[in-house]
């Protein structure tokens, strides 16, 4: 007999890795709860859109990560925690092409 679910992904959880060319790196976290309802043995699909930081701070929105399962879907924002360290002044003038714009 199938039942329905509850399935429940907490702020604070780690979903990945940020990673600079300059190698520095800092954890991306779920900024906010998030849940969603399903049947018991409904598969649930995850996507995460991501952008590039500007400031590559500490709680710095850099996305959001979405779960569907059937016609319902849940998201929420993600976020770096921890900060990232900027390029040193030698590490830019090395890599003028890496720094974009």
């Amino acid at each position: 007999m199938d039942s329905t679910r509850c399935r429940w992904w907490t702020a604070g959880a780690e979903v990945g890795e940020i990673t600079t060319p300059w190698g520095s790196s800092a954890k991306v976290v779920m900024a906010q709860n998030a849940s969603i309802m399903t049947w018991s043995d409904t598969p649930v699909a995850t996507s995460l859109d991501t952008t590039t930081p500007e400031k590559y701070a500490d709680g710095e929105k850099v996305g959001t990560i979405t779960w569907t399962a059937g016609p319902n879907t849940a998201s929420a924002d993600v976020k770096i925690s921890g900060a990232i360290e900027e390029p040193t002044l030698w590490w830019r003038l090395t890599h003028p092409s890496e720094l974009g714009g």
